[in-house]
């Protein structure tokens, strides 16, 4: 009975990713590019006139690109140059992306499974997979946010198990360490993981504030801190390179003026409505265009 019962819910968590594949796979070149979707490519063309990329250090004679805008690493144009290396299209460039959205899929039920249980790590899975927020922003990795998405739960998972072990202190660290430079290397794909770092410190402080205390001790802190500065390494190296220029040049306080907060509630109201990224997108740009030219 119990083998049985374990059948049908590996049927179910199957049958939930092949739909959120089937979505996200459907019609895979289109729209057409986006600008920040492409942006990674300036990795590939590193040795072209018209390479953008922003950082790089040389190793024999070869440019090896880190930086590919104030803010953005080039984590994803290296990964990505593996499916380059076999064909450069839209087919290339976005369908990797949405299957590794499914592969988040995939750890986030197991790790919803470890923290509660099968059929609430089931519902959330079938939540998460049919959001159409999660399917389009997979499919069409603007920002990124793919990779981060990824090294975040795989730093979740890491730090969880760590968090949880305490017959093994020296694996767990070991588990702290891989959390730590998953994390790192997020950072380093695009500096606003900043927040995400924020606000998964702020979730652990306030659900395990027990936990986090007794089990944070300066040793275990310094081996996550090392390996979150090694992943993020190219960050800050870039910054102390580019001076002012850099990252923190950018960094600002949004101005309270009339105008800023006029745009932010026309957001918000679009954000309830559920239209906010299909308008980000130019959905509306089309059916006015679809408009005109039926008239």
């Amino acid at each position: 009975m119990a083998i049985d019962r374990k059948h049908a819910v590996a049927v179910m968590v199957v049958a939930v990713l092949a739909a959120y594949l089937f979505f996200s796979l459907a019609w895979i070149s289109l729209p057409g590019p986006d600008a920040d979707e492409v942006l990674f490519i300036a990795v590939w063309y590193r040795y072209s006139p018209i390479s953008f990329y922003v950082d790089h250090f040389r190793i024999f004679h070869s440019n090896i690109v880190t930086m590919v805008g104030s803010y953005n690493g080039a984590l994803k144009g290296w990964l990505w140059s593996l499916f380059f290396a076999v064909n450069r299209s839209m087919y290339t460039v976005r369908i990797p992306a949405a299957l590794l959205g499914g592969v988040i899929l995939a750890l986030f039920y197991c790790w919803v499974r470890r923290l509660y249980s099968g059929p609430t790590a089931l519902v959330a899975l079938l939540l998460a997979a049919t959001d159409p927020v999660y399917i389009i922003s997979s499919r069409i990795d603007s920002g990124p946010v793919v990779l981060q998405r990824l090294l975040l739960l795989v730093g979740i998972l890491a730090g969880t198990s760590w968090l949880l072990d305490r017959a093994r202190p020296a694996r767990a660290h070991s588990r702290l360490a891989a959390s730590g430079l998953c994390l790192g290397l997020a950072l380093w794909d695009k500096a606003t993981f900043a927040w995400c770092l924020l606000a998964l410190a702020a979730t652990l402080l306030v659900l395990f504030p027990r936990e986090m205390l007794r089990r944070l001790r300066p040793y275990p802190a310094a081996v996550f801190l090392l390996f979150l500065c090694l992943g993020s390494l190219p960050l800050p190296v870039f910054n102390v390179r580019a001076a002012d220029s850099g990252t923190r040049g950018f960094i600002q306080w949004e101005p309270f003026d009339a105008e800023r907060w006029t745009n932010k509630w026309a957001n918000f109201r679009l954000t309830l409505n559920g239209r906010y990224l299909y308008t980000a997108m130019g959905g509306e740009l089309i059916e006015r265009g679809r408009s005109g030219n039926g008239g």
